[in-house]
């Protein structure tokens, strides 16, 4: 598996557990329990190294979910629609009513 695969299973990934989006590489580090105080450090060294390989502890978690495998830290949470700010209009109309 290569950065750019690794970009395309990522996306897979997504539609796979019902997200309009692929996750980020923070949700899927945590997901797959990495360790690290940046838990998406590792996918993003690999999504920028397109063409070559990727380590093959990350490779083998990620082809596990692609079979249908739950990750270990189970589906993540989506992180950007918690921080998503909501519409103004919808503000106003809460406001005014």
């Amino acid at each position: 598996m290569t950065g750019s695969e690794l970009q395309k299973a990522m996306i897979t990934l997504g539609r796979m557990w019902g997200w309009d989006r692929a996750p980020c590489a923070t949700e899927l580090g945590r997901a797959l329990n990495n360790p690290a105080k940046d838990p998406g450090e590792i996918i993003r060294n690999a999504l920028h190294r397109r063409n070559e390989p990727v380590h093959w502890m990350l490779a083998g978690q990620i082809e596990m979910c692609l079979r249908g495998a739950l990750p270990p830290g189970g589906i993540p949470e989506r992180l950007y629609d918690k921080t998503a700010k909501r519409d103004r209009k919808s503000k106003r109309q809460r406001v005014s009513a």
